[in-house]
Formats: structure tokens, C-alpha cells, sequence
């Protein structure tokens, strides 16, 4: 136990007034006359006791009400943890104000965000001359201006009110980190970290180091509203896999119902080139999610960007979710074989129809010309029944494949398997081949995945029916990790593969158009499956899968040349940013980190649009649910204090111990009170004469 006033402590020795008052008080036997004494002897020694014990009694109460009144002046405290720490000390604080986009979540009109920064100006205003603080961002601490130190708490005040929502993920397990170095080299004897926060599970890394230092005391503010009433769009993803000017396109929109009340009758807007495009009506359960299906029908070629709009609710910040895709308005492709007849079949496919006009801008060639071909312009090469390859032409195409080209690898008899499989596959990321399947005789196709876009819309409901063509020839895929069957065999060796990686989509098929070797150029199905492949691959090939979050960076590989021309990239509130090449032994890129707002980045060369970026604010920032409160107090030995007006309280009691004066005062006006009635009862005061 602590004195915060000690000094009064020398008060004590006033205990020894009510022996000394008792000592000098005490009455004197008074001479009665009585006309005979035999009753009284037998009364003398019982009356005695009975009032030696009481006036015992009261001086007991007397001392201990003086000594009780002494301690109460003197503030005694109780440590509730034992802490080397002095009560007396200067000490360091760390605040770490959460104002993440979560925290813009409004309850009766105030936000999260609002009512943390009030409750830091409480706590500020609470600090003593002498301690210092640091401020500290639940999002990003690589700024120096979260390692300064503060002794004049009016700066703090106004960077905690400066303190706007930013929209990267929240890393509070990175903030507790980054505040315990901070603390580290702090010279004060007490330290603390005082969190104002919404508590986000999704804050906390799993991953992340305990706090386990005890010479840190730490304390968490929940600052969450009682309810909310929040819808999210989750996703918005590109389902098309031809686009082409004119004809529809497919959006599916994800919506989770993140309150704790079901949501009905809510509209979900789809806008795109600034414009309403389409809407529909949501309902959802409490903890559900959806998916819906929008049709947009953009009547032109070039860049698409829009979003995906919700209803206002307590937080609007994921009510808009961001998207584009590319529209070709050709396809440029190559086809590269030595002439053949199933080549010539290919050809024919791929020639302008009357829907599609010159959608495919076809180039024939032999793969000798590959060495000297540019292949910048270029979105398709179409590989057929290669034997060969030089390696600098093999160097060539990883090159382009890297950029983003897509690539279709027709293999059959002319193939070189050990080639292939030493040298080609492994430089393109292929799937490597196995062995010749020829020996049980003619096979056909087997299995196909219906769901793949290839197939979308070629098939009415669930039909999934076509003249299955035969194959004498055909070569075994051997299973590898990025790649997914398309189309099977009737032996279960895969026909038609997608090899992906991070700049688009492969195909892969095991054997070619050759009459002698398959029928397939004379079924119905070879048109459709041969256009809508290589169209897949040229619209995968603009058009990335990635989902960029706010705090990404933004990569593009600049061909070169446009090295010479003026690059800039248009932020979101259409500012504009002059940007540089970095040059690389992989070429040259444009990176551009400052992604710190949602919205549509777009690339410029020349004023010409090359590449655009939709970035959205992390999806899982929305999710609201808490942190266990045992998760928290077991990983960080960390306090919650609510309300979060109780916390200038909290640490004082942390830092000094439990005050106990109103137990102490409490206690003395008891026995006060029971003195008084011990001294009032009757008898006990003799009248004098």
C-alpha cells in the first residue's frame, strides 16, 4: 500500500488525543449518603465493569476514527499488478488513434472516428508536466512523424484532430509493434499505449509477435456503436469472356449484409462511362451475402471504368466499389506453323464474319520469321504443330508472354516431346507431356467443363451435347499446378488446357487439326470452340484478374516505344501525377505507389490512355466483427476500458494504485456514528453538581 499524500501521515499522532483527554477526563467517585450499605457492595463491582468496558470501547472507536480520518486525507492505494513502476515518475504514452475507413461508421449522427478523437482530447488534457506522447497511425507507421515525441500537449491535440479516415488496411497488431519500439527508447520510467479503437478482428494478424514486456502497461478504448446498419459490395467481377463492341456484358456484384438487422429492398446501381447502366434490388438476411448478375451493354471499343453503387447507410465508404475492363476493338493475332492443311483450317475460323467484321486482324508466318517480328503490336500467337524453336526465339516469346500476350500451343506429330519438355515448356510455365497416347486406337472427347467462359452461351440450358470428334493422335498432359482441364479425352488425358499466370491465360492442346490425325475441323464444334478460345486468351491478355487494393502498387511494362513520350498517371478527383520508367534487366516499368485513395487509376502516354487500375479499399475492413476481449488480454496483457470517459481514471489507477480514501472515510463516519450512539446511551452521562 501507497500514501500519495505521505506528509499527512505525521496527522497519527493525533490517536493519542482520546487516550489523553480519556486520562484527564475521567470522573471521580462522588460520596452518597445512604441509610444502609449491604445491597450495595453486591452492585458496586458489576456496575464498574459494565462502565470501564464501555468507556474502553469508545476511546477504541475514538482512536481509530482520528486514525482513520489521517489515512483517508493521506490517499492510500492498492497496487492491482505488481509493476517495478513509480506512481511518482514522468512517463511515455503512445496513442494509437484507429482512423481507418471502419471508423467512419456513424451512430445517431457522430462517427467512430469523432468519438476516439474526443476521447484522446480527454485523455491528453489528463497527462502531467513533464510526460511526453507519441501519435501513432493504426494504418501506416513509416512516416517520421509518428516517431516524434511531444511535450506540448496543444500540437497533440491538433494532430489528433488532423487525423482524417485513410482507406489502406487497418494493421493494428503493426501499430502495437511499431509503439513498443517506440517505447524502447523512451528514457521515462512508466510507459503506455493507449489504443482508441473500433477493435477490428480483422485489425489483428494472426501472425503477429504478443506484446509480452512488462514494463508496459497497455490500454484499449472500444469506440464501436451499439448497432449498425451497414451493407457492403464485396466484388465486382468481370464474367465476359468476349468482349466485343456492342455486345453485352456480364458483371456479378457481391453484397454481404454486415448489420444486425435483415436489409430489404435495397438497390444496387451499376454506373459505367458516367452513366446509369443498370440496376436491381437486394434483400438480406443478417450475416448473409449474395451474388447478382448485371447485363451493361457498351456500344464501344477502348477502356471501361465504373462502379458498383449501394444505398447510403451508417457507413457509405463501402457502399462504392470500383471496376474496368479493356473492350478490344481488334485482336491482333499471329498464327506461326509451317503450312499445313489443319493450319489452313485454323486460318478459315478466324476470318471476318458478318457479326464480328474484322474483330481478328490475322497475320500468318512461318516461326522463322518469330526471330525478327515485332510482337509488341501483337495480343494472340497461336503456336501450331511446332517442332522447333531457337532458344533466342523461345527467349522472344517468354518476353512477350510477360507483357501480358497470350499464348495458344497446338501441339501435334511435328512436335519435338523432348524439346518441348527440356526446353519450351519450362521457359512458358507449360504443362510438360508425358507420353504419346496412340496405342488403344481412336479416342474422343470426353468431359468438359461447362462453366468455363469458353463455353458460356454456346450451349442453350443444360444441353451441353455435340458431335464428339475422334482422335488417333494426341499427346498426354501431365498434370501441373497452375493449370486446369478445359476439355478431356473419352480416356481421361486432357485435350484442351489453361495454363495461368499473373499476366494472363495459356492454352494448351494435345493435338492438332490435321485430317489425318482428328475430324475434328468438320464438326460443328471446332468454329465456336477455336473462336471463343483464342478471343478468351486476347481479352485475358488486357484484361487482368488482379484486385488491387488501396496501398498497392500499381506495375505496368512499358513497351519501348513509348519510352520517349510524356507519362502520367490520373488519381482518383482527376489530379494528375508526372511519372518515370524505372529500368529493370526485365525492362523498363511504370510504379506508382501513391494508391492511398479508391477509385479508377489511369496510365497516360501522351495523353493516350495504355493502362487503367481499379482500386478499392480492402474488402475485409468492412467487416466489423470485434476481437475477442480474452484474445486481447491474453496476446497483449491489455486493459479495455468503457466507457471510454472512464479511461483518465483507468490509468491513473494503473499507474498509482487503487485510491482507498473513501473506504477510509467511509469507515470513520461508521464508527463515528456508533461512538455517538454508544456515547448517548442513557446512564452513561453523570449530571455534575
Amino acid at each position: 500500500m501507497n500514501f500519495l499524500n505521505s506528509a499527512i501521515l505525521l496527522g497519527l499522532a493525533a490517536v493519542l488525543l482520546p487516550l489523553l483527554i480519556h486520562l484527564f477526563t475521567r470522573s471521580k467517585a462522588r460520596p452518597v449518603v445512604f441509610s444502609s450499605l449491604r445491597f450495595l457492595r453486591a452492585l458496586q463491582n458489576q456496575k464498574i465493569r459494565r462502565v470501564r468496558l464501555r468507556q474502553i470501547l469508545l476511546l477504541i472507536l475514538r482512536t481509530l476514527i482520528v486514525a482513520l480520518l489521517v489515512l483517508g486525507f493521506a490517499r492510500p492505494t492498492c497496487r492491482t499488478t505488481a509493476s517495478p513502476q513509480r506512481a511518482d515518475a514522468k512517463t511515455s504514452t503512445v496513442i494509437i488513434l484507429d482512423h481507418s475507413a471502419s471508423m467512419s461508421c456513424q451512430y445517431q449522427g457522430v462517427t467512430s472516428l469523432q468519438t476516439a478523437r474526443s476521447a484522446a482530447s480527454q485523455f491528453v488534457a489528463a497527462m502531467q508536466p513533464g510526460d511526453e506522447l507519441f501519435v501513432v497511425s493504426s494504418n501506416d507507421t513509416t512516416a517520421d512523424l509518428w516517431r516524434r515525441a511531444y511535450h506540448d500537449y496543444a500540437i497533440v491535440q491538433k494532430q489528433i484532430d488532423a487525423l482524417e479516415p485513410v482507406f489502406t488496411g487497418t494493421d493494428l497488431s503493426g501499430a502495437l509493434k511499431f509503439s513498443q519500439n517506440l517505447l524502447m527508447g523512451a528514457h521515462n520510467i512508466n510507459k503506455e499505449i493507449v489504443l482508441f479503437s473500433d477493435l477490428q478482428k480483422s485489425g489483428f494478424k494472426v501472425d503477429s509477435l504478443a506484446l509480452r514486456d512488462e514494463q508496459l502497461r497497455l490500454f484499449a478504448v472500444p469506440v464501436r456503436p451499439p448497432a449498425t446498419a451497414n451493407l457492403t459490395i464485396t466484388s465486382v467481377e468481370l464474367k465476359s469472356s468476349i468482349l466485343q463492341p456492342g455486345r453485352p456484358v456480364e458483371l456479378q456484384v457481391g453484397v454481404s449484409n454486415w448489420s444486425d438487422a435483415p436489409a430489404q429492398n435495397k438497390i444496387v446501381q451499376i454506373f459505367a462511362d458516367g452513366r446509369r447502366m443498370a440496376q436491381r434490388v437486394v434483400s438480406l438476411e443478417s450475416g448473409t451475402s449474395a451474388v447478382e448478375t448485371f447485363h451493361l451493354l457498351i456500344d464501344r471499343g477502348g477502356w471501361v471504368k465504373g462502379y458498383a453503387l449501394l444505398e447510403e447507410d451508417d457507413l457509405s465508404e463501402d457502399n462504392r466499389r470500383y471496376f474496368s475492363f479493356y473492350i478490344p476493338e481488334h485482336i491482333q493475332l499471329a498464327i506461326v506453323g509451317e503450312e499445313s492443311r489443319g493450319k489452313a483450317f485454323l486460318s478459315l475460323v478466324m476470318s471476318p464474319d458478318p457479326e464480328s467484321g474484322d474483330y481478328f486482324k490475322i497475320k500468318s508466318m512461318v516461326p522463322e520469321r518469330l526471330l525478327t517480328q515485332p510482337l509488341d503490336s501483337l495480343n494472340v500467337i497461336v503456336l501450331y504443330d511446332l517442332h522447333q524453336l531457337a532458344s533466342a526465339v523461345v527467349a522472344k516469346l517468354r518476353d512477350f508472354q510477360e507483357k501480358g500476350g497470350g499464348l495458344v500451343v497446338i501441339l501435334g506429330e511435328q512436335t519435338d516431346v523432348r524439346w518441348y519438355n527440356q526446353s519450351f515448356a519450362p521457359a512458358l510455365g507449360l504443362p510438360l507431356v508425358g507420353a504419346i497416347t496412340e496405342e488403344s486406337g481412336p479416342v474422343s472427347i470426353g468431359r468438359s467443363d461447362l462453366e468455363h467462359p469458353i463455353f458460356s452461351g454456346i450451349f442453350t440450358e443444360s444441353e451441353g451435347r455435340f458431335a464428339s470428334p475422334r482422335f488417333s493422335f494426341a499427346l498426354k498432359l501431365l498434370p501441373a499446378l497452375n493449370a486446369h482441364t478445359i476439355m478431356s479425352l473419352s480416356n481421361g488425358d486432357p485435350f484442351l488446357v489453361e495454363n495461368r499466370n499473373r499476366q494472363g491465360a495459356n492454352l494448351l492442346f494435345a493435338s492438332s487439326f490435321e485430317p489425318d490425325v482428328s475430324d475434328i475441323a468438320y464438326k460443328t464444334i471446332f468454329a465456336p470452340l477455336i473462336y471463343r478460345s483464342l478471343s478468351y486468351v486476347g481479352i485475358q491478355s488486357q484484361n487482368r484478374d488482379d484486385a488491387f487494393r488501396t496501398g498497392d502498387l500499381l506495375r505496368y511494362r512499358l513497351p519501348g516505344q513509348l519510352l520517349s513520350r510524356k507519362l502520367e498517371m490520373e488519381r482518383p478527383g482527376e489530379e494528375v501525377d508526372a511519372v518515370k520508367p524505372v529500368l529493370t534487366a526485365a525492362g523498363a516499368w511504370i510504379e506508382y505507389q501513391a494508391t492511398t485513395l479508391p477509385g479508377v487509376y489511369t496510365l497516360f502516354a501522351d495523353g493516350r490512355e495504355i493502362a487503367v487500375w481499379a482500386v478499392n479499399i480492402p474488402a475485409d475492413e468492412f467487416d466489423l466483427e470485434a476481437v475477442k476481449q480474452a484474445d486481447l488480454e491474453k496476446r497483449y496483457h491489455m486493459q479495455m476500458v468503457t466507457p471510454p470517459g472512464a479511461l483518465a481514471d483507468a490509468v491513473k489507477e494503473r499507474r498509482m494504485g487503487r485510491e482507498l480514501w473513501r473506504y477510509f472515510i467511509l469507515a470513520a463516519l461508521l464508527l463515528l456514528l456508533t461512538e455517538m450512539l454508544i456515547y448517548r446511551e442513557k446512564g452513561e452521562v453523570a449530571p455534575r453538581e
